[in-house]
């Protein structure tokens, strides 16, 4: 609604997206996606609008996942790296600062990390796959 981005459409094989030329992180966000979704309905959870988040100094959330009825969202970072870039947590910041009335919100870093671990009000997981 507030946002400044356009509609993103995403190729769910992440096998199709690697030999059509995709770089890393793309191929990771989809997988992502397509496992976030997947763990939703198989936990029953009613699906959510699947938005991003880019702000006008570069900033980027690939997924955020809102149910608007219960006024609760889930944002997740990605990165390529064993720890985030000053960038990757500088658009989780970002998107904190603007969104304060989101409601109930969980933030998620998946990366290379050799442990799960919470900092910040942001929790980091080792993303396998």
């Amino acid at each position: 609604k507030s946002g400044t981005g356009k509609d993103h459409y995403l190729i769910v094989d992440t096998g199709i997206l690697s030999f059509l030329g995709a770089e890393r992180d793309t191929c990771m966000r989809s997988h992502v996606l397509v496992e976030a979704l997947s763990t939703f309905e198989a936990h029953g959870v009613a699906a959510p609008v699947v938005r991003y988040y880019h702000s006008e100094k570069r900033s980027y959330l690939p997924l955020i996942f809102e149910w608007e009825r219960k006024k609760q969202s889930l944002v997740i970072q990605t990165t390529d790296s064993e720890s985030p870039s000053m960038g990757e947590t500088g658009a989780i910041e970002s998107f904190k600062k603007r969104n304060l009335d989101a409601g109930s919100r969980r933030i998620l870093c998946l990366g290379h990390f050799s442990k799960s671990y919470k900092q910040d009000g942001i929790e980091y997981y080792p993303l396998r796959g």
